[in-house]
């Protein structure tokens, strides 16, 4: 068993590294979380010592790489605003009070509108003023 370790891929949050890594765990997949101590407590340095590295040893390599991209791909989907609210509405992260998805969205307003603003759940429609 060798203890050369690779880098899977890179992140700017260690929020970030912290669900790839979950992921990689729950396949049996030990992660190794590189600068993560020093990001968290001086955030404003990730970039300068080239982000949060989330690496697996070498020979697990080839089982963790379908892991990152099926969580790129998920993260990708969930970012996505559906059509019929892309134009009004932008992605928050609030929690549906019907159904508790994370798939909401709340309309746009401009920089100065004040009060409450209308969300939607794009997972069972139902519609909030917050």
């Amino acid at each position: 068993m060798s203890d050369k370790l690779v880098t899977l891929t890179t992140y700017t949050y260690t929020t970030e590294s912290y669900i790839l890594a979950a992921k990689l765990e729950e396949a049996g997949i030990k992660p190794f979380i590189k600068n993560e101590n020093l990001v968290q407590t001086q955030n404003f340095l990730s970039n300068a010592v080239g982000g949060i590295d989330v690496q697996v040893r070498e020979e697990d390599l080839e089982n963790a790489l379908p892991i990152l991209k099926e969580l790129e791909k998920q993260t990708k989907l969930a970012e996505q605003v559906p059509a019929e609210l892309e134009k009004d509405y932008k992605k928050v992260l609030v929690y549906c009070p019907d159904c508790e998805s994370s798939t909401v969205y709340q309309k746009k307003g401009s920089f100065f509108s004040l009060g409450e603003k209308e969300h939607v759940c794009a997972d069972c429609g139902y519609r909030w003023k917050r």
